[in-house]
């Protein structure tokens, strides 16, 4: 790649002006994408003095270098962790898509750190602590999660001892008359239910 001519198109851009649609800056409802005026009066497709300048062959970038960034890097779109195996830090820039998963986007990030490849569309230190705190913030709160779940269990337990305590008692006051009557009465309802 020709760095004379990066410069001159990095140069050329700068003094670029900003094609805007005609009364964008008035109306909050046009949008400010370029859109070719069509209309017979219309003064900037008349290219009159005082007006918006209209988008025209002159103004584009040399044909080497159309679609690179203005470092002379070719953006590469990256859906997967396999798309990052063929690129060249020297050559391409990882633009990372929106549709990829918060896990994916930090094996893809790890990887491209190991290959040397750079990121366009985002900051990849302030991803990395972003994900580190939200797996910090899962972790405390999984934490406490699970010593409400073990504190329940205890109450739990303390409500039904009390209960066991005192079936036990009651069986243990109960004289061998009473146990027999109450084992006939056990096995009559098995008896019903069996009937």
């Amino acid at each position: 790649m020709n760095q004379e001519l990066l410069d001159f198109k990095n140069a050329k851009k700068k003094r670029l002006p900003r094609f805007l649609r005609q009364d964008a800056h008035k109306k909050a409802e046009v949008p400010k994408k370029w859109k070719k005026p069509r209309g017979s009066d219309n003064k900037i497709r008349q290219q009159f003095k005082g007006y918006r300048k209209m988008v025209k062959a002159g103004y584009g970038s040399p044909a080497e270098l159309r679609g690179l960034t203005r470092k002379g890097l070719l953006p590469v779109r990256v859906f997967r962790l396999e798309e990052l195996k063929g690129l060249d830090p020297k050559k391409h820039i990882v633009v990372m898509a929106s549709g990829i998963g918060a896990k994916n986007k930090f094996k893809i990030i790890e990887e491209a750190k190991k290959l040397g490849l750079s990121f366009s569309n985002f900051n990849t230190a302030k991803y990395a602590e972003k994900i580190a705190k939200e797996k910090a913030l899962k972790a405390e709160k999984k934490r406490k999660k699970s010593e409400k779940e073990k504190k329940k269990e205890k109450e739990e337990k303390s409500k039904k001892k009390p209960l066991e305590e005192t079936v036990k008692k009651e069986e243990a006051e109960l004289t061998d008359e009473e146990k027999k009557k109450k084992e006939k009465e056990e096995k009559d309802k098995l008896l019903t239910k069996a009937k």
